[in-house]
């Protein structure tokens, strides 16, 4: 009995045999070049080429929202700091740090303490300010950091002595920066000499530079 190829292809829709020119059977399969693959551009993206092996798919993030530099590494590193120069601010603990987040934002965490002493109401030892320390101008310039600025203050109110007038009586710092320096500004509003242990917390303080 003779065969004929033709009898043998199905007309069934998606069969992928056919009949060749030399009458034979051959498939109509073709190997995948990567175009079939369907990449669609998100928010932010851009996509481009054909995902052929010569002209493959690029995938990029808008410029806008990548890395500005490269110490922009979001990597913690410690404040160096530097003496009061003020005997009635003592360094007691504390190591503070830093980091640049990936849009250049500086970032402070942890704390430091002091003890301070502070003078009567009627002096001007109510109120100290010292430096702290200071941060590299090696990855924002100083003219990007130029100025001053209050990143943080905290005030407390002291809890009222026994058998004295109940005046209230408040303390406190503020955390500012001038340029690459940190600087702390202690004060209150206590009648009588008194001395008090402070922790300088920089939860929450940030700076943005002008980059």
């Amino acid at each position: 009995m003779q065969v004929v190829p033709a009898t043998l292809v199905s007309s069934d829709v998606g069969n992928q045999l056919t009949l060749g020119t030399d009458g034979a059977l051959k498939t109509l399969y073709s190997a995948p070049d990567g175009s079939e693959t369907v990449v669609i551009a998100g928010t932010g993206v851009t996509v481009t080429g054909t995902g052929t092996s010569t002209d493959p798919y690029i995938v990029s993030t808008n410029p806008a929202i990548q890395i500005v530099r490269s110490c922009f590494d979001s990597v913690w590193r410690p404040i160096t700091l530097v003496a009061s120069g003020n005997a009635n601010v003592v360094y007691a603990s504390g190591a503070p740090e830093y980091r640049y987040r990936y849009d250049g934002t500086i970032e402070f965490r942890g704390s430091i303490s002091y003890t301070v002493a502070f003078g009567t109401y009627a002096t001007s030892n109510r109120k100290f300010t010292v430096p702290m320390g200071n941060i590299p101008i090696t990855c924002v310039t100083a003219g990007e950091m130029i100025g001053t600025k209050d990143l943080k203050s905290i005030t407390y109110i002291d809890a009222p002595q026994v058998g004295a007038d109940q005046y209230t009586q408040l303390y406190g710092y503020v955390i500012r920066m001038s340029a690459q320096n940190l600087i702390l500004e202690f004060q209150s509003s206590f009648i009588n000499a008194t001395s008090k242990s402070i922790v300088v917390n920089f939860e929450g303080a940030v700076i943005h530079p002008n980059i």
